[in-house]
């Protein structure tokens, strides 16, 4: 089933706990961060006969940053870097100074949009550890993420790879 609302886009499968009557959605894809995001369960509710997310949307930002940062193995993606600034409140001026690059610079990778935004690698590392520790990680997470770029670098080496989903996994708290 393929459904638009404002929220997104459901093309999931709904399954109701009987003993608890809770309804869930099964592998909910949303494009509200700017970029898409696929969870693998969530709360749902029905509102006017749709059934949709039971979740508050800007509570679950700090939890993607932190999964983006610490747990993507692709690079960045421009609108991802967009959805890091707009999470800060920053202009491109003052995000650009934050990480130690030029508003300019912030502009062609933001320009980039689901593509991998071509960042330096080292730059990534700087940037994936300014926003974990601005959104309050651990130590692991933030070894986690300069891991996964070094992974990337790698991968850049051989070849750009395509941007995908980004696929949240049911360990991540999706609850108010």
């Amino acid at each position: 089933m393929t459904k638009k609302s404002i929220s997104g886009t459901l093309s999931t499968t709904a399954h109701t706990d009987k003993k608890a009557n809770i309804m869930k959605l099964k592998n909910y894809t949303w494009n509200g961060f700017g970029f898409p995001v696929i969870f693998e369960e969530l709360p749902a509710v029905k509102l006017r006969g749709e059934l949709v997310p039971d979740i508050d949307f800007t509570k679950m930002a700090p939890e993607i940053i932190k999964f983006i940062c610490a747990d993507q193995d692709i690079q960045l993606s421009g609108n991802q870097v967009k959805f890091f600034r707009h999470s800060l409140n920053l202009s491109m001026r003052d995000f650009a100074k934050l990480v130690g690059v030029t508003h300019v610079s912030l502009n062609r990778w933001e320009k980039q949009k689901n593509h991998p935004a071509k960042i330096d690698a080292h730059t990534e590392i700087v940037l994936r550890i300014i926003m974990l520790k601005k959104f309050g990680s651990n130590d692991k997470q933030i070894l986690s993420a300069t891991n996964q770029v070094e992974h990337v670098k790698e991968l850049k080496e051989a070849t750009y790879k395509q941007f995908k989903p980004l696929k949240v996994p049911e360990s991540v708290s999706c609850t108010l």
